[in-house]
């Protein structure tokens, strides 16, 4: 394989890796699988070995065992560690292959002598295990402690219970929890809950109870059941902590969910007789059941006679009121309901609103709509129609279908009057149609019903539609018509167009910037009351933004909007007024419950402003806020317990929290909620849930929710596969300028999927994608016209043009590729300097590929003065970053010569042997040649023509000329 062959692999491979791991670009399995596949079948090992996992897990293509075990063959064969592994995974399992435990132990073996901590783990199992090999404790501890050494905390942690009960080593407790403590401090499950064992019977340590329920916290809070179940009973019988009941339920009922027989009965216990919950005759009887059917012959007594007893009583409205009062989000809806219609209570409308605003609170779809009814009505609260609205189409989104008939009821309603030439009607139908509440969702149709109510001179319409014009929404974006449509609703004295257009005249952003005409708009919007206008009002006067400056106005305008819960304007108040800092006036707020100060006092901590980065403190000060109901808070709770860099990451608690933000109708909660949904590997991965919430983003028109459900519908995943629907969703996302989408259009293109095969809408798409500055766009763009592929002509220079696009935001293979347009004088005049310095930039990166070519430059005085040191030291970076064999052809050349290192013919062979290995054919003459002259190797004329032979058969000259004079 010549030079640039392997670059296109290379690059290939780069391109599957950057799709996969989202670098630069969202991520995209079906992308990185054919840019793999690509590399793969050039015999890239890291490709062949990546495209067998995508198989292996249906990640861009449809599972495969077969063609994953193939793959991972293809690699392993050339040494590849982590294929060597997989491919062991694959035998052991039956994965594509016969199912097959001594090959499986055999590859494991491959892997572990390359010193890859999990082979050496999955090594010392077959041996405990005698699976594949004869069972050999001693060998599996043997294979466990070299695991153990590189870190590999499972593997500290079967070492541990290896000396633990003298299985292949001397019985050694104390070295047994020495190993399960290196374990448990990465975090390992198992060897949490052995330590917290063996403090609390005194095995191989001191018997210490605090340390023991330390321990046991830590495996149950990572789910363990057992050690669920003992700390539970820690709390219930104050072993190590002060007795707590309703702790002890709490762990008893996480275990018992998982079926331990053992806490369904301690758990049912507590309900006989109320310790620490409410006591519960039936549930006890249901938890004793559950632990009888698996045999826990105390459960089994306890259940017939609870049969013989009838024991078992009804829930009523005082149990309904303590589990409201717990927390309980359906009591709370219950009980408000009760409390609405007088069902076992007093009628009691205010209490109804209190109970149902706490489920509300929690996201529940019931509670949601009676409290909308309420508001609606005015029962127990003043009237608001607008929030009524807002609660029945929250509730409908979660499919509750009688919220979803009263939306279709109202929209019916307003219909008829909108039609009769009700101008508030209209508008309201308008927003019904922007929305999608209790109709399907049209922007055309809204602008259509907002013009209507505009040209009836209806202030809010004027409002709706200039946010329709300034976003596109159903028309063409045009600032100039936003702006006067502000300007109208302002006119007609509308507080919101007031503050609209002020803001717009202080941002400068679609209009030209106008302080003093936003003073004078903010002033009229501000004096009507508008909360945002007071806070920005104050803001101008403090720093005689297009005024004078004026502490006295400042603080006035702080203090109304500080007034109406505008947290940050109280802070400004407060810092102006007393003298107070901003950063203590938030603490205080946040302190007192405010939950806006809550949310800022957890973004300090999130990005380290003010204070040290701290996660932790982010998430208690986050999820404050977020149980008022804050949505930012919500949604950045959801983002942090996602980050599995994250020591408390929860995938339960990110769908939690975006559930929470996507029920007040958050368009980006729903799309995250339909990507957390699709995390494969994860207890919350839910095929159907993610494609349900994605699709309900991507109506609600959220551009990265279109893109992603394409490329569920090119990959087939988890959807049948339709690439007609794909370039559906796609063409939708690529209208909101979202290049991702652009760039899988130009594919379907280019590759005739779902659509006749098209180059030149292919390199269209390909072209939008790269004007927004997507930089892999750029660099396919870049490939194209550099080998005149995709259905373009040849042409140097626009693949300099796109390649130097693509460099300027640090691409490294544009600036590989970029390089070599200078080096080789294509597009673009010779030169050397510039071609070692882009070169340069993409080592920068660990680019193998640029290490090589950087190091040539260095041998050959390229654009720098030669210093073969330096030529040397690249091509060893390129080896170790890519295994590059012409990089290790340049360093045996080195050797050969005697440049930058003594002379040393067998490390030359060497080196040419390792690159002949991988079909560089300047390397096998080379080796060839060795064989002939014995350069650093016995003669052997036979062996020296087999290697001419293979770089002849690859169109080496002297190797085709050295046959002919044989």
């Amino acid at each position: 394989m010549g030079l640039f062959d392997k670059l296109k692999a290379k690059f290939n491979f780069g391109m599957g890796v950057a799709f996969e791991m989202g670098k630069g670009t969202e991520p995209d399995f079906g992308e990185a699988v054919k840019f793999y596949t690509k590399a793969a079948e050039a015999g890239y090992t890291d490709a062949q070995h990546n495209l067998g996992l995508c198989y292996l897990n249906g990640k861009g293509v449809a599972q495969d065992y077969a063609k994953a075990a193939e793959w991972f063959a293809k690699a392993a064969k050339q040494g590849h560690g982590g294929a060597q592994h997989n491919l062991a995974i694959c035998y052991l399992n039956g994965y594509g292959v016969a199912q097959d435990f001594e090959k499986a132990a055999e590859w494991y073996a491959k892997a572990a002598e390359q010193n890859l901590a999990l082979a050496q783990l999955c090594l010392g199992s077959c041996y405990e295990s005698g699976k594949g090999v004869a069972q050999d404790y001693a060998k599996a501890a043997e294979w466990y402690a070299k695991a153990a050494k590189q870190g590999n905390a499972t593997a500290q942690g079967r070492l541990g219970c290896l000396y633990e009960f003298g299985q292949g080593v001397a019985q050694d407790l104390k070295k047994a929890n020495e190993w399960y403590t290196k374990a448990a401090e990465q975090g390992d499950v198992q060897a949490n809950y052995s330590l917290g064992v063996n403090y609390e019977f005194g095995k191989g340590v001191e018997k210490n109870l605090e340390k023991a329920v330390e321990y046991y916290t830590k495996a149950a809070e990572q789910g363990h059941a057992a050690a669920q179940n003992n700390l539970g009973s820690c709390y219930a019988d104050a072993k190590g902590v002060a007795k707590d009941y309703s702790k002890a339920v709490e762990w008893f009922t996480k275990s018992a969910e998982q079926g331990s027989s053992s806490a369904q009965c301690n758990l049912a216990c507590c309900y006989e007789f109320g310790n620490g919950v409410e006591q519960d005759y039936t549930k006890a009887a249901e938890w004793y059941q559950k632990a009888a059917e698996q045999g826990f012959d105390a459960a089994k007594e306890k259940l017939e006679l609870f049969q013989k007893t009838g024991t078992g009583v009804p829930m009523n409205v005082d149990l309904l009121t303590k589990a409201a009062n717990e927390g309980d989000a359906a009591a709370q809806c219950n009980l408000g309901y009760c409390y609405k219609t007088g069902n076992g209570v007093k009628q009691d409308y205010a209490k109804a609103v209190e109970w149902l605003t706490k489920a509300v609170n929690q996201g529940e779809p019931i509670a949601q709509y009676n409290l909308a009814i309420c508001y609606a009505k005015g029962q127990g609260v003043e009237k608001n129609f607008e929030f009524a609205t807002r609660l029945l189409e929250m509730s409908a989104q979660q499919g509750y279908e009688q919220a979803i008939k009263t939306l279709q009821d109202v929209f019916d309603g307003f219909l008829k009057r909108a039609g009769q030439g009700d101008a508030h009607a209209q508008c309201v139908v308008g927003d019904c149609y922007r929305k999608g509440s209790g109709v399907e969702q049209d922007y055309q149709k809204a602008v259509e019903w907002y013009t209507k109510s505009a040209e009836r001179g209806n202030a809010e319409a004027y409002n709706q539609l200039a946010d329709c014009y300034l976003n596109g929404l159903g028309v063409e974006k045009n600032n100039e018509k936003a702006i006067e449509l502000f300007a109208k609703s302002a006119e007609q004295g509308n507080v919101e167009g007031q503050y609209r257009l002020g803001y717009h005249y202080r941002m400068g952003e679609i209009v030209a910037q106008d302080l003093e005409k936003a003073i004078e708009w903010l002033t009229k919007a501000a004096e009507q009351g508008h909360v945002t206008a007071q806070s920005i009002l104050g803001g101008l006067y403090e720093y005689g933004d297009g005024t004078a400056k004026d502490y006295k106005k400042a603080i006035e305008w702080y203090a109304k909007a500080a007034e109406q819960g505008d947290f940050l304007a109280k802070c400004d108040f407060e810092r102006l007024s007393k003298e107070v800092s901003e950063q203590e006036a938030q603490a205080k707020s946040a302190e007192q419950g405010d939950a806006e100060a809550q949310y800022q006092m957890g973004y300090k901590y999130y990005i380290g402003v003010d204070v040290e980065e701290d996660l932790d403190k982010a998430v208690e000060w986050f999820t404050k806020a977020a149980e008022q109901g804050h949505l930012e808070a919500q949604k950045l709770l959801g983002l942090i317990y996602i980050n599995k860099d994250y020591a408390g990451h929860d995938f339960a608690k990110a769908i939690k929290w975006y559930s929470k933000a996507a029920v007040q109708g958050n368009v980006d909660a729903i799309y995250s909620l339909g990507l957390v949904y699709s995390f494969e590997g994860t207890e919350v991965f839910d095929n159907e849930k993610s494609i349900e919430w994605l699709t309900k983003a991507a109506e609600l028109g959220n551009d990265a929710a279109q893109c992603v459900l394409g490329d569920n519908y090119a990959e087939g995943y988890g959807v049948e596969q339709d690439y007609g629907k794909a370039l559906e969703w796609y063409t939708k996302a690529a209208e909101q300028d979202n290049f991702n989408a652009q760039y899988s259009i130009a594919y379907l293109y280019e590759n005739g999927l779902g659509v006749e095969q098209d180059f030149k809408k292919a390199i269209e798409w390909y072209t939008k994608a790269a004007e927004l500055d997507f930089t892999n766009a750029q660099v396919k763009l870049g490939f194209s016209y550099d080998q005149g592929e995709c259905g373009v002509e040849q042409n140097y220079e626009k693949a300099v043009e796109w390649y130097t696009r693509a460099a300027e935001y640090e691409n490294e293979i544009a600036q590989l590729c970029l390089g070599m347009c200078y080096e080789q004088g294509h597009g673009v005049a010779k030169d050397f300097e510039k071609a070692f310095e882009l070169y340069s930039k993409s080592a920068e990166q660990d680019n193998a590929d640029a290490q090589t070519r950087l190091g040539l430059c260095y041998q050959l005085g390229q654009g720098v003065e030669k210093n073969y040191e330096k030529a040397l030291e690249c091509y060893l970076k390129a080896v170790e970053q890519g295994n590059d064999p012409y990089a290790m052809s340049g360093i045996a050349i080195l050797y050969k010569n005697g440049k930058g290192v003594d002379r040393d013919y067998e490390k030359a062979f060497e080196w040419f042997s390792k690159a002949a290995e991988q079909d560089e054919y300047t390397s096998q003459f080379n080796v060839g040649l060795c064989y002939e002259k014995g350069y650093g190797v016995a003669v052997d004329r036979d062996e020296a023509f087999r290697w001419y032979e293979k770089a002849a058969e690859q169109g080496h000259k002297g190797a085709q000329k050295k046959l002919e004079q044989r």
